[in-house]
């Protein structure tokens, strides 16, 4: 009930975040959004200081946008009503609006509001898309020439540019094969193969070409992802009765090992490809569902067996199979075909080599889209991005940072830590700090046997592992930890945060105070002159050393560049800062609290390690990699 509430909300534009500026992005499809993905990193790069605004008309679609851009704005587009259309326009002031590939599920109203406010509309990675001729459209970069005249033909009166798939440029995951076993759950010598998008009528098909590769292949595992996640339950159900060992992905820490493996977690399977042998294309025995974009299994060396049914649009597989980059086969003859597959590298290898050639010479489209995209960005704004100036302060907010407030709020601060000695006395003068931050080396495996007198951690996110879940200190960015979390010392950057926090924690909890500090108070001008805000795992560092314990340990800040993901076990989330911050500031921020750090630091995050070691300067302490 929580959800169709917010999702009615959202439509009704209620509730939302405002902001000054924002570049906004529609799509209908999660291979839509996935498609641009390396776009979307290069626009953030090139308009750092502009909200990012996500909308999709797909109720489906909703849920994977809101977990893949978690510190962006995403949401479900408002309803086909003048008021509404205004005010999502006025909330987030959009500078351009970019289509992907088309402009399904923009209601009437907000294409008249976006001519009347002169907002340009840009629309990328166009093939065959002839509801766009009918709108006004700026620029409209297509991904060959025959859809560049259809659209001319069709008197669309915008720019057009041929810039080339984005298809073929959609990144990959990188995350480890051992790091992938644990997480589905699978031994560690045992081959998979992936289902990708498999509809309800190819289920069966599926299952007994599975049990036929399975007894010629003995362990085999099948990694199966259904067109609709809520098949998960009925498809458990069948291999009951086919008695084979299975549970859905969402289970696999909890019951390692299974035959088959549900993934009923949208958008992950594409993740499994380093793991498996070979990609069966759902959608290709029955043609009764589009194909997924399977570029990124045949770019990372996976051979792609489709099945004899594709539909008109599926012209990559086409492409594909044409060029010897992928293989395709009947219903009848698949078992036999596949079996010999799995049984011949040689054959799987020339499959790889064919793919990479024939991908290196048609990508290079995001590149292209950007360059064509430029003249439509907003110029940056001088401001620093520190200063969050694109964000506009919502009501609960604004009350939350009054002087009024701050007046009221002077009964919870009984509580307030003011001062490095008064902190460490309250942590009972700690000889060795655990810094844990959010990504996937806080659970390096040395930290199971590690001592530590302090823990600290960021947010609240850690819960869910069950790893390491009582810190005697966490810095709060996401102010959800007020609420998920109790019996802690709570740490926040700035006085303006500190009121707002405060405000929100009495709501939650009432009159009574939290224990807390605030960096800003301790450290007068503790990040000044950065051109970004450090992020709370560089606080959390700077507040440890500033403690001076004789053993620092951290692990799980890997600046967002961490192959397994932005967090443990998570495989979905954009693996990429937030707009206010940067790799280059936290690195700096760190790198100064160490300078004056006079004990022994111990760096897990091999990925920090690094990035310190090439700005460290003489007076920082070389830091080790391992616990003694």
């Amino acid at each position: 009930m929580g959800e169709i509430a917010r999702y009615l909300r959202e439509r009704s534009v209620v509730g939302t975040g405002r902001f000054s500026r924002s570049i906004w992005f529609h799509g209908n499809t999660v291979e839509s959004f996935a498609a641009a993905g390396k776009l979307i990193r290069d626009l953030r790069r090139s308009a750092p200081d502009c909200q990012f605004v996500f909308t999709t008309g797909n109720p489906g679609t909703l849920p994977w946008l809101e977990i893949r851009y978690s510190t962006d704005a995403a949401l479900a587009v408002p309803w086909n009503v003048g008021a509404f259309a205004g005010r999502f326009l006025r909330r987030f002031s959009p500078r351009v609006l970019v289509l992907l590939e088309s402009a399904e599920g923009l209601p009437p109203t907000l294409w008249r509001r976006l001519r009347k406010a002169e907002i340009p509309v840009a629309a990328v990675n166009v093939r065959d898309e002839p509801g766009l001729s009918n709108t006004t459209l700026a620029l409209a970069c297509v991904q060959d020439e025959a859809a560049a005249a259809r659209l001319t033909m069709a008197g669309h009166c915008g720019a057009v540019c041929v810039t080339g798939s984005l298809n073929l440029d959609a990144p990959s995951s990188a995350a480890g094969a051992e790091y992938l076993r644990r997480e589905f759950g699978l031994a560690a010598d045992a081959p998979a193969m992936l289902a990708e998008n498999v509809p309800p009528e190819e289920e069966e098909i599926v299952l007994d070409l599975f049990h036929a590769f399975r007894a010629r292949h003995s362990g085999l595992v099948l990694l199966l992802e259904p067109a609709a996640a809520e098949r998960t339950g009925a498809i458990l159900e069948r291999l009951k009765a086919r008695q084979l060992p299975g549970h859905a992905r969402s289970q696999s820490r909890s019951r390692p090992e299974a035959a088959v493996v549900v993934f009923d977690r949208p958008g992950e399977a594409s993740n499994a490809y380093p793991l498996v042998s070979f990609v069966l294309a759902g959608g290709s025995l029955s043609g009764k569902t589009e194909v997924v974009n399977l570029a990124g299994a045949a770019s990372l060396g996976k051979p792609v067996v489709f099945g004899p049914r594709l539909t008109e649009r599926a012209w990559l597989p086409r492409l594909l199979i044409q060029h010897g980059a992928a293989v395709q086969f009947s219903v009848e003859r698949m078992e036999a075909a596949v079996i010999d597959l799995l049984g011949s590298p040689i054959r799987r290898n020339a499959i790889a080599r064919q793919a990479e050639q024939l991908l290196a010479r048609r990508q290079g489209a995001s590149a292209r889209t950007m360059e064509a995209l430029a003249p439509f960005l907003p110029p940056p704004s001088p401001e620093p991005l520190a200063s969050h100036s694109w964000r506009i302060l919502t009501f609960r907010e604004r009350v939350g940072e009054s002087a009024a407030w701050a007046r009221c709020a002077r009964f919870l601060m009984r509580r307030r830590i003011d001062g490095w000695a008064a902190l460490r006395d309250r942590l009972g003068r700690p000889r060795s700090i655990l810094c844990l931050g959010n990504g996937p080396s806080s659970e390096h495996p040395d930290l199971r046997d590690a001592r530590f007198d302090c823990l600290m951690r960021v947010n609240w996110l850690w819960k869910q592992r069950g790893f390491l879940t009582q810190p005697h200190v966490v810095f709060v960015g996401d102010l959800r930890a007020l609420r998920e979390l109790t019996g802690c010392v709570f740490g926040f950057l700035n006085v303006q945060q500190e009121t707002s926090a405060l405000l929100r924690y009495l709501l939650l909890h009432g009159p009574r105070p939290p224990e807390y500090f605030t960096f800003e108070r301790l450290a007068r001008n503790g990040y000044e002159g950065l051109s970004a805000r450090p992020s709370n795992g560089a606080l959390m560092v700077a507040t440890a050393a500033a403690l001076q314990p004789e053993r620092l340990i951290v692990a799980g800040l890997d600046l967002f560049l961490h192959p397994d993901g932005r967090y443990p076990g998570d495989l979905r989330t954009s693996n990429e800062y937030s707009q206010v911050h940067t790799a280059e500031c936290d690195i700096e921020f760190i790198r100064r609290a160490l300078a004056g750090y006079r004990g022994e630091a111990v760096i897990l995050s091999e990925i920090l390690r690094e990035a310190l070691a090439s700005v460290r300067g003489p007076e920082t302490p070389v830091a080790e990699n391992r616990l003694p």
